[in-house]
């Protein structure tokens, strides 16, 4: 039998200014740590007015995924995190090595505070 072992991820989080607003229309695009997130991304989602997203797929083994958050708003810095996907054994089997579920929230910087 040839393959890859895969699992399903749930990365969620918020999205706020410095000053703590939410950041409404944000993209979030979870890629590749080494593939340039402007090309390829397993997936892209985007935030509700709350600033909230949910980001849910299928990833092959344990691994590292970054996740990037690209403003709507021009006045902010667009950021991006690796996290590694921690997958629940649990109900893992020989081609299925669990879910992960992460936590990734972003508080991102005005443009102007990065000139001073």
């Amino acid at each position: 039998m040839y393959g890859t072992p895969t699992g399903d991820f749930e990365i969620k989080g918020s999205v706020t200014s410095e000053e703590g607003k939410a950041v409404a229309d944000a993209e979030i695009r979870v890629t590749s740590p080494d593939a340039p997130s402007e090309i390829f991304s397993f997936m892209t989602v985007a935030t509700d007015t709350e600033g909230q997203y949910i980001a849910k797929g299928e990833s092959f083994g344990d691994r590292e995924v970054k996740v990037v958050c690209i403003p709507s708003s021009p006045e902010l810095e667009a950021d991006s995190v690796i996290v590694k996907l921690n997958y629940n054994k649990e109900n893992a089997g020989s081609w299925y090595v669990g879910d992960a579920k992460e936590i990734v929230n972003f508080k991102l910087k005005s443009k102007d505070s990065k000139q001073e």
